[in-house]
Formats: structure tokens, C-alpha cells, sequence
């Protein structure tokens, strides 16, 4: 981490690791070696600990921290199968004490190249946000709420929003999705025009129209056939969007990806469609099956990616179904 401390300054973001562990398990320990029959010297070799412990690092062995937050869970650590861990967790919280995003990731170390493109996303839309509240208009007063805690004017603000969406500026148009995004726990009601704004000619709106739809997850199953067409996006980080936005829906979401894989005429929908379904967790019966059809599909594409899918999802189906 210390390496990374212009990369954190230049971003006015301030690091802070909480460990469940003590403290004295991440000194480095004294280590002897014997020189000759009549001497010893101190080990002077690489160790996995360093040697004083950053101050950004706040040690909670009574998950205290992590409990409060609601990530007090525990995963075994890496291949020892007596000793377990807090879950590795990424937790981004604003000026204002609001957490604004949050993510974690069983069983692997949390490196910067994880951290900072998260950070410089949220610091995009903070910036689309602002640009929006500048306006003196009924856009930019919802803008300014928007930037504030979720309060009891978060509502009042959706419509606005939404309207927001089909604005001729996409400036404007993105700050609007990056507002909704950010209140979508409130957003309900905004779902057609999220819908409606995945088909913009504006990456930055199509993704962050995606990811309001996963915050909003159930009540946005009216956007499943919508996102399923978002899986061939030219732009990666729309299709990992409606990816994420299609596995919070559920089991309406699954219905959905698996009715495209059977019948849609596209290739590349079929084939986005199987790709997308290990990461839907609520599967329906008709899953498996619809992969394992999809294996003989006329398209290469289509049954490279249902035998892949199928080998995530059913290890013992696939090997049944001849894959390889």
C-alpha cells in the first residue's frame, strides 16, 4: 500500500484496511540463523510480514467494525484448512459518512487495481452529478439532493430525473442516470426510463442505466428483455452492467436469459445469453436443459459459450454431454 500513496493522493482518497487479526500477526519475526558452530546471525531475508505495521491499518479481531457494517463473515484463507478470516470486503465511503459502494470477494487479497477503478468511477459520477446541479432549473435542485443523504426528498426527485434521461445533452443525460443510480434504492418508479435509456447513444448512460437497474434489482424484472439485448454491447463495461443488473433481478431475469437462448434468432444473443447465465444465482429447472440443447446449436459461438456455461453451473451434465 505504501507504494500506492501518490495514487491515493492524487485521487483525495484516504486507505484505511481493517484487519480481524492482532496486530503482533503481522510483525516480522525475529528469525535466527546459525553462522557457524559458534555464532548466530539475524536473518536478513525476504518475509511475507512487514516490518511495522502502516497506520492505515485498524486492527479488529472482535469484528467490531466489520459487524457494524453487516460483513462480519467468515472464509477460509487460501488453501490452510484450519485458518479462517474476515470475507475481503471493499468499502467506499464518501465525505459525507455515505457509503457508495461495496463489494467483496471470498477468499482472494483486495490489490489496488481493484480498488482504484471503482474509486475513479464513483468520482465520474460525482462529477456528472455536480455538473447537473449547477443548472438552476428543477434538473439541478434534484441534482443537489442527490448529493445529499438519502432523506425524505429523495423521491420527489425521480421524475425529474427521469425526464432528465431523454435530454438532448448527454452530459445531461448522464448525470441523470448517475443520479438515479445513486438514489436507486428510491428509483422504482424510474424503471421504464432506465429502460428506455439502455438503448442511448451514450456508454457512459447505457452502463450507469444498467447499474441502477441491478441497485433496483426485483422491481426492475420489466427490464429484463431490454438488458438481455445489452449483452452484445459494444462497450465491455455496459454488458458486465446488464450482467450484474440480470443476476439481482432473479428468477424472472433467469426466465428471461433462458427464453433467449432458446429462441432468439441472433447468434450473439444466444451466445451473450449462455454466457450470462453463471452469473444469474436464481436458476430456473430449465437451465441445464436449455444449455446442454444449446451445445448442438448451428452457431460455433453459441455452443462454445452454453459448454462453458455449463461447465460452471453443472460440472457432471457437462462431462455427461460430451463436453470437453
Amino acid at each position: 500500500m505504501r507504494e500506492k500513496d501518490k495514487e491515493y493522493q492524487r485521487r483525495n482518497v484516504q486507505p484505511l484496511v481493517v484487519m480481524a487479526q492482532q496486530p503482533f500477526q503481522f510483525k516480522r519475526p525475529k528469525v535466527y540463523v546459525k553462522v557457524n558452530e559458534a555464532a548466530w546471525s539475524d536473518w536478513t531475508g525476504e518475509s511475507g510480514w512487514p516490518d511495522s505495521v502502516p497506520a492505515s491499518v485498524l486492527f479488529d479481531p472482535l469484528s467490531t467494525v466489520s459487524a457494524t457494517y453487516g460483513v462480519a463473515f467468515q472464509t477460509q484463507f487460501r488453501d490452510d484448512n484450519n485458518v479462517w478470516s474476515s470475507e475481503p470486503a471493499i468499502f467506499v465511503i464518501d465525505a459525507e459518512g455515505v457509503v457508495r459502494h461495496l463489494e467483496s470477494h471470498s477468499g482472494e487479497d483486495i490489490r489496488e487495481d481493484r480498488i482504484f477503478p471503482i474509486v475513479d468511477d464513483l468520482q465520474e459520477q460525482r462529477r456528472l452529478i455536480t455538473a447537473l446541479s449547477a443548472n438552476k432549473d428543477a434538473r439541478g435542485k434534484a441534482a443537489r439532493i442527490v448529493l445529499d443523504p438519502v432523506g425524505a426528498q429523495t423521491k420527489t426527485v425521480i421524475p425529474v430525473l427521469a425526464e432528465a434521461l431523454k435530454d438532448e445533452a448527454a452530459p445531461v443525460r448522464a448525470g441523470a442516470a448517475a443520479a438515479l443510480y445513486w438514489i436507486a434504492a428510491e428509483a422504482g418508479t424510474a424503471v421504464p426510463a432506465l429502460t428506455g435509456a439502455l438503448q442511448d447513444p451514450d456508454s457512459r448512460v447505457r452502463r450507469l442505466s444498467a447499474l441502477a437497474l441491478a441497485r433496483i434489482g426485483l422491481g426492475a424484472r420489466s427490464a429484463v428483455p431490454a438488458l438481455i439485448q445489452v449483452l452484445v454491447d459494444e462497450d465491455a463495461r455496459v454488458r458486465a452492467a446488464a450482467t450484474s443488473a440480470l443476476g439481482r433481478i432473479g428468477p424472472d431475469a433467469a426466465t428471461g436469459v433462458v427464453e433467449a437462448l432458446q429462441k432468439d434468432k441472433a447468434p450473439r444473443i444466444r451466445a451473450a445469453a449462455a454466457a450470462a447465465l453463471p452469473a444469474i444465482p436464481d436458476r430456473v429447472p430449465a437451465t441445464v436443459p436449455a444449455l446442454i440443447a444449446a451445445m448442438k446449436d448451428a452457431d460455433a459461438g453459441v455452443r462454445a459459450a452454453a459448454t462453458l456455461a455449463l461447465k460452471k453451473i453443472d460440472p457432471q451434465a457437462a462431462k455427461k454431454a460430451g463436453a470437453k
